[in-house]
C-alpha cells in the first residue's frame, strides 16, 4: 500500500477523505496542517495531524506521498505553494480517482490532480497539475484544463473547452463548448459561459457579466 500525508486539515479534505478511504491502493498515515500544536493532539475524521508544512520533508524521506487537500476559490496559490515544497523535495503526488467516478481511458490527468465522487471526465481530455474536479463535474471530450484549476460541484464543461491555470469555475456553472477562459478566471456558482473570456477578473450571471 502507498502511504499518503494529507496537506491541509479543512472541509476539502474531508470530502478527499471519503475518496482514499474507497481506494484499496492507499492507506493514510495523518495530516499536515498550519494549525498543528504539539500540546494540543487535533485529527480529520479520525486521521492525526501530525505536524505542519514544515515536516514535508520528513515524510518524502520515509518515502510517502502526497495528496493536497487545501481547498481553493479565490485563489490557487497555497496549493501551489505546497505542489512546489513537495516536487522541490523529491516528493510525489499521485492522481486520486474516485471509484464512483468515470475517467475515460484517452483522458490524460497531470500529477496532484483529485477527480471527485461521481466527477465524469471523456475522451481526449488533458487535465494538468494538482487540479481538483469536485463531486459531480462534467468534463467533456477534448476539453483541455490549465494546472491548478478548481472545476466545483455539479459543473459541466462542454466539448472542446480551454481552461487556463489557476481557474475557479463555481458550482452548477455551464461551460458552452469550445469556449476557453484566459488563466485567473473565477466564475461565479450558476453561471452559463456562452464566449470565451480573454482578461483575468471575477465574472457571473446568466448573462454573464464582469463583476469585478
Amino acid at each position: 500500500m502507498i502511504e499518503l500525508i494529507l496537506l491541509g486539515g479543512g472541509g476539502h479534505c474531508e470530502s478527499v477523505i471519503e475518496v482514499i478511504l474507497g481506494l484499496r491502493e492507499y492507506t493514510i498515515r495523518g495530516i499536515l496542517d498550519p494549525s498543528y500544536n504539539s500540546s494540543k493532539p487535533q485529527e480529520v475524521m479520525g486521521f492525526p495531524i501530525l505536524g505542519d508544512d514544515t515536516d514535508i520533508v520528513k515524510h518524502v524521506n520515509k518515502q510517502r506521498q502526497f495528496v493536497i487537500t487545501v481547498g481553493q476559490i479565490k485563489s490557487s496559490q497555497v496549493r501551489r505553494n505546497l505542489f512546489d515544497l513537495v516536487t522541490d523535495n523529491g516528493g510525489k503526488l499521485p492522481v486520486i480517482i474516485a471509484k464512483s467516478a468515470y475517467v475515460s481511458s484517452s483522458a490524460k490527468l497531470s500529477e496532484g490532480t483529485v477527480v471527485l465522487h461521481n466527477a465524469f471526465v471523456n475522451a481526449n481530455t488533458q487535465i494538468g497539475n494538482c487540479c481538483i474536479l469536485n463531486t459531480g463535474a462534467i468534463v467533456e471530450h477534448g476539453c483541455t484544463i490549465g494546472s491548478f484549476t478548481h472545476v466545483s460541484t455539479g459543473s459541466i464543461l462542454n466539448g472542446e473547452v480551454v481552461c487556463g491555470e489557476n481557474v475557479f469555475i463555481g458550482s452548477g456553472t455551464v461551460l458552452n463548448q469550445g469556449v476557453s477562459l484566459a488563466d485567473n478566471v473565477i466564475i461565479a456558482s450558476g453561471s452559463l459561459v456562452r464566449k470565451s473570456i480573454d482578461f483575468p477578473s471575477i465574472y457571473g450571471g446568466n448573462p454573464l457579466k464582469r463583476i469585478m
